[in-house]
């Protein structure tokens, strides 16, 4: 339920301005929520959750969760995508920039 609460409240909080690239990536975790630099490499850790920033695209790399769907999500780097580790309750959106929407966001 807790899981369910934070990614409403993740797309409905704050809308970003969408008229250029990415401006920025969202870490929403129980322990914080950080917006970070997109284009500044660096490693966040998150409890048991390792994100990665890196040349304007960010992935979660590690987590002890038990399928690790999160690190096969992959690298995002467009605005408005997302990566979520549902057991571990982190979340990371890339802000600003110019919205797609593709057939299975639409």
């Amino acid at each position: 339920m807790l899981a369910v609460i934070l990614v409403t409240w993740l797309w409905s909080s704050g809308a970003p301005d969408r008229s250029g690239g990415p401006e920025g990536l969202r870490i929403v975790s129980l322990e914080a929520e950080d917006t970070l630099d997109i284009l500044r490499d660096t490693v966040v850790y998150r409890g048991e959750v390792t994100v990665e920033i890196s040349g304007g695209s960010a992935a979660i790399t590690d987590s002890d969760c038990p399928t690790r769907q999160c690190v096969r999500t992959g690298w995002i780097s467009k605005p408005g995508e997302m990566s979520a580790c549902m057991p571990n309750g982190v979340f990371i959106e890339i802000l600003g920039g110019h919205m797609e929407t593709d057939a299975t966001s639409y």
